[in-house]
């Protein structure tokens, strides 16, 4: 993924680099599974998936910021407030807002293999089969 940002460009690669970076994997595993939306949240199931949705909205720009800063790590490194500005200066330029900006970057882990790499669809794949298994065991009728 390339960006340009203050008339500069910046590869954005998610491989090994981005895939050892501990903070972008835990956000995006939270991210796909949907843990984040359920993280201290009490009351009923509709104001909770309510309260949860809230919680990934307000979590997606600094996401957005941490896959920014584990892209550049392997092309052009970057401090994490470097990757802020870099982030906010791509948005500014091209008029884009946070989501469409987590979608490209989404798009852009999942074509460099960050998602198979970082170990995350293995975790999809092993907890969705245990989760069928153990549905399997509690309705053996099915």
């Amino acid at each position: 993924m390339e960006i340009k940002a203050n008339g500069k460009e910046y590869a954005l690669r998610f491989s090994f680099d981005a895939a050892e970076d501990k903070t972008i994997v835990q956000k995006m595993f939270n991210y796909l599974t949907g843990s984040s939306m359920f993280e201290d949240i009490d009351g009923n199931p509709v104001q909770r998936a309510l309260e949860g949705a809230a919680v990934t909205v307000g979590n997606m720009p600094q996401t957005c910021i941490d896959a920014v800063y584990a892209g550049c790590l392997e092309k052009n490194p970057v401090t994490r407030e470097e990757a802020k500005q870099i982030a906010r200066a791509y948005l500014s330029e091209n008029k884009k807002n946070y989501r469409d900006l987590f979608l490209e970057i989404m798009k852009a882990m999942e074509e460099d293999g960050f998602f198979d790499l970082s170990g995350i669809t293995a975790s999809l794949n092993a907890m969705a089969e245990n989760l069928e298994k153990q549905m399997a065991e509690e309705n053996p009728e099915k």
